[in-house]
């Protein structure tokens, strides 16, 4: 059911100016009029004036309502009323009398009305909803309705789909228009149970949710800068969801469904696309990906097999192959989309397994640093290797891995009986942006026949621009490499790759002898690729087609220009902490990710374990008021705030508006502490 809330944005009037009608139940039957008053002169009918937000749209409903059973309603009457109802559906019955269907169709729609056939009409519905002439007589002739029992006759319905301010948008004024007809979701209509059993919805239907959808997300987009970074549900809320039983039957009202789910989605959960979500790696993401990732689900595009995905496969090899130019990753590159980082260091780390020790890993020992995402600890359990061959090495003070000590690690395993197979290198890590060295590191795998493994989830994107390229110099020396496009290469979620320097070597590790229902097919020689083959899945989303569309109508240059912003982003913002009172850097920006702390007035002492607390409370405080999204990491044993900016929608102004608030927000906390 459309909420009070989603309806008012609809019609861009307030909740606290223009209460809305009462939403009709899913349970029972719509609101019907009840009888009729006494025969009143049209021209000195109740009605009021209705505009947008006034507040009187209830009245002038039942006003019109009332009067239009006993005598012909004016032409004003019928317009006002479709001009300023804010209801989502409206059922006219034309000519109704005690046998109409007008009850039984009413709890499909959000208000029923009762209206004598004439010219007057016609020309109403042709003004009020800017349909042609023949589309208002259209809507004013008689539609097909099959009565109980299955018989069929003339039934004078009018079914018009109503879109809030749809005068004045083109695309509502069209739905509308194809809203026009007969009464389409009639459960009774013989067509109703085939288009049920077969999934199906109608024609004009699949329009009109598709259009609504489109407008939800283009006003998602347009409007976010000026919405709540996070807003949190109630607990009755969730515990509804929880609660909800299995639908039994179809929804009566899919529109209103989808304006309860917009509602929900916009209303319930952090948005990682906002300008000032500056926490953990943000997903700006970019609208064209979300329309790839439509066409590709719309279509049912199969991906693994390049007999039944021929186009499919052909894309997903182009845009491995631009992801690879755009990263300048040496030639003979090769691999696969995944579901993100989390799979594509699993993908990377089985092929390194099986290359090196073999599928059963005897004494097979794994190195990175403490400063490595949890991924990587999952995989490794995953394939087997046990606690104690996992060696969780501590970062140096600049948070990278040591070689040295990496080094000493290794000899010591070996001379242990242990067997040594790879190590895990960060290009970006998550809490502080930080690189390890990675020409050292490819100079001691290449020395102990290691695989060198480097999770550059959100990191190896900037190697797209020249500045990152230098500050991940090395990365072209990985065996494997783990990179997410929807971190930094604006891509919707779920769009993770993984990388081989050979990736024959993936098809060594994952490669399957194909049933007979798989081998008998035309041709086997024909260009493109077995994606089955190279990973974990037969079935897959076609996840390519959200990077190669982006690419094909955006341009490589754009996306380097949007990484590189994020890049001085981060740089600018800590010239600005450098020259702001009562804050300080803590690490220096690297791959569009800062720290920094507060500073106690002068004067003014605290224990460390009161200033952490203070700055996970700010942090905390933050995003209950949904200004901003900022989370606080650890640096040397301390609490400390943490940015990422690598948003290309977040403007200088957003970040030190942040900044100032954080510190402020931390200040005003000490004072109250040490004032008590």
């Amino acid at each position: 059911m459309t909420t009070p809330e989603a309806a008012h944005r609809a019609l861009g009037t307030s909740a606290t100016t223009a209460p809305l009608p009462r939403p009709v139940s899913r349970e029972g039957p719509a609101h019907v009029p009840a009888q009729p008053s006494p025969p009143t002169d049209p021209g000195t009918a109740p009605v009021r004036t209705l505009e947008p937000g006034s507040g009187h749209h209830r009245p002038a409903l039942e006003g019109f309502l009332t009067t239009s059973a006993h005598q012909e309603p004016g032409r004003d009457h019928v317009e006002e009323l479709v001009r300023a109802t804010p209801l989502r559906r409206l059922l006219i019955d034309v000519g109704a009398g005690e046998g109409s269907d007008t009850r039984r169709l009413a709890p499909y729609f959000d208000h029923v009305t009762a209206i004598e056939p004439s010219p007057l009409l016609t020309e109403a519905l042709r003004s009020a909803c800017a349909l042609t002439q023949a589309e208002a007589l259209a809507a004013d002739s008689l539609g097909t309705c099959s009565q109980p029992g299955g018989a069929h006759r003339a039934h004078p319905v009018i079914h018009l789909a109503i879109h809030p301010l749809c005068h004045d948008r083109p695309a509502h004024r069209d739905a509308l228009r194809r809203g026009a007809g007969v009464m389409d979701n009639d459960p009774t209509h013989p067509a109703h149970d085939d288009r049920t059993a077969a999934l199906r919805l109608d024609e004009k239907t699949m329009r009109m949710l598709g259009g609504q959808v489109v407008d939800a997300l283009v006003e998602h987009i347009e409007g976010l800068v000026s919405r709540p970074v996070l807003r949190r549900p109630s607990e009755e809320t969730v515990r509804d969801l929880l609660a909800e039983p299995l639908p039994a039957g179809p929804e009566a009202d899919p529109a209103a469904l989808l304006d309860e789910v917009t509602a929900l989605l916009g209303a319930g959960n952090a948005h990682p696309d906002h300008p000032r979500f500056l926490a953990f790696v943000p997903s700006p993401g970019n609208f064209v990906g979300v329309l790839a990732a439509a066409l590709a689900a719309g279509f049912a595009v199969p991906t693994g097999w390049r007999f039944s995905g021929p186009v499919a496969s052909a894309i997903e090899s182009a845009a491995i192959a631009w992801l690879m130019e755009l990263l300048g990753l040496p030639a003979g590159t090769g691999g696969l989309f995944v579901s993100g980082g989390s799979t594509a260091n699993l993908t990377a780390l089985t092929a390194a397994r099986d290359l090196t020790v073999g599928p059963g890993a005897p004494g097979g020992t794994a190195y990175f640093s403490d400063q490595t995402h949890f991924s990587v600890h999952r995989a490794l359990h995953i394939l087997g290797i046990g606690a104690d061959r996992i060696r969780r090495l501590p970062a140096d003070r600049t948070q990278r891995l040591d070689p040295q000590m990496l080094a000493d690690h290794v000899a010591r395993d070996r001379r242990a009986g242990l067997n040594p197979f790879v190590v895990i290198a960060n290009a970006g890590t998550t809490g502080t942006g930080a690189v390890d060295p990675l020409p050292e590191l490819a100079a001691l795998c290449r020395a102990e026949r290691l695989w060198l493994h480097v999770d550059g989830a959100y990191g190896a994107a900037a190697a797209a621009t020249a500045p990152g390229r230098k500050a991940l110099a090395g990365l072209d020396l990985a065996d494997s490499l783990s990179v997410d496009p929807h971190k930094w290469l604006f891509q919707p979620a779920e769009l993770g790759c993984v990388l081989l320097r050979d990736p024959a070597r993936l098809r060594t590790a994952f490669g399957v002898d194909l049933p007979p229902y798989l081998t008998d097919r035309p041709h086997d020689d024909g260009p493109g690729v077995d994606f089955l083959q190279y990973g974990i899945q037969q079935t897959r989303e076609f996840r390519a087609l959200k990077l190669w569309l982006s690419l094909k109508v955006f341009g490589a240059e754009a996306i380097r220009a949007a990484v590189a912003r994020g890049i001085r982003a981060a740089e600018d913002l800590a010239a600005y902490i450098a020259s702001c009172p009562g804050v300080e850097p803590v690490t220096a920006p690297s791959l569009a990710v800062l720290t920094f702390r507060c500073t106690a007035p002068t004067g003014t002492r605290l224990p460390a374990d009161t200033e952490d607390r203070t700055t996970d409370r700010v942090c905390r405080d933050l995003a209950t008021d949904g200004y901003a999204l900022v989370m606080p990491t650890t640096v040397a044993g301390r609490r400390v705030f943490r940015l990422c900016t690598i948003n290309p929608r977040t403007t200088t102004d957003d970040l030190h508006a942040v900044v100032t608030d954080l510190r402020d927000r931390w200040h005003r906390l000490v004072k109250e502490q040490t004032s008590r």
